[in-house]
């Protein structure tokens, strides 16, 4: 049976062997909201779509199953124009989880999506007898259920602790790099093709007077910068950067944050 949007939510089914604490359901949740958020911008197929959030749907007592729907504003109906979110975020899902609970790095991640991944983990890591399953289900046959996935106490720990060695790693990268912050960056050549880097190119006067590679700490930066509604070399950026160098050489800008995009005048 093929899910059509209409027909799908997420379900996110905690079983528990004790009260769970307020803190641990807030971070479980807020990790979900925040995973599919980034999942929709990178991943959706229109504007519309990356704007996609998640809602609770409803909520059943027992074991809580918590139903999960896509929408684009809250007083909105689920979304039904992008295609597949709801199942391709569920696969996302559960191959993090699978990585991290097998010990494999997710060096792909940035620390703040690190740092939601783990606390995914906050109602089992607490409960030495419960599960958690999520998984894209038919909306009028929750049985029937998707890209699911299930994972325990101890897979808890082991991820978090994965997790936890990942951004450690990522943070000790971040440190022995200068970077340099709120600097002024142009666009002088950028190519159609979003799905490589490879031929873009931007100037910051400041740093350097010649164009150098650009490069993006995440998808969502680089959607910001080069796949805005306006000419993106008609507008200056005020971003951090790292200076990538290859041989003592300056090769390339690696963009960390945007902070805001200021028109150019013609």
């Amino acid at each position: 049976m093929e899910l059509q949007p209409q027909d799908t939510a997420l379900l996110f089914k905690v079983t528990h062997s004790k009260p769970i604490e307020m803190k641990d359901f807030v971070a479980t949740m807020n990790s979900l909201a925040y995973l599919f958020e980034r999942y929709a911008k990178e991943n959706a197929d229109s504007a519309e779509g990356r704007k996609a959030k998640l809602y609770v749907e409803k909520i059943e007592q027992g074991c809580i199953e918590v139903f999960l729907q896509e929408v684009i504003t809250a007083c909105a109906l689920p979304y039904m124009e992008n295609f597949n979110t709801i199942m391709g975020f569920a696969g996302y899902l559960g191959t993090l989880v699978t990585n991290a609970i097998h010990g494999r790095n997710e060096t792909r991640l940035s620390i703040p999506e690190l740092k939601a991944l783990s606390d995914l983990f906050a109602i089992n890591a607490a409960d030495p007898q419960g599960t958690t399953e999520f998984g894209a289900i038919a909306r009028n046959n929750p049985g029937m259920q998707f890209n699911n996935c299930t994972f325990n106490f101890g897979d808890s720990n082991i991820a978090q602790n994965q997790v936890k060695r990942t951004i450690e790693q990522k943070e000790q990268e971040v440190a022995s790099e200068t970077v340099y912050e709120r600097q002024l960056m142009t666009i002088f050549q950028m190519r159609g093709n979003m799905s490589t880097n490879a031929g873009n190119k931007a100037v910051i006067d400041a740093l350097s007077k010649r164009p150098l590679s650009v490069v993006f700490e995440t998808e969502e930066l680089k959607r910001q910068i080069l796949s805005n509604d306006d000419n993106p070399t008609k507008q200056a950026y005020l971003v951090d950067v790292v200076i990538q160098t290859i041989g003592g050489k300056a090769v390339a800008y690696k963009v960390m944050a945007l902070h805001d995009i200021v028109p150019l005048d013609d």
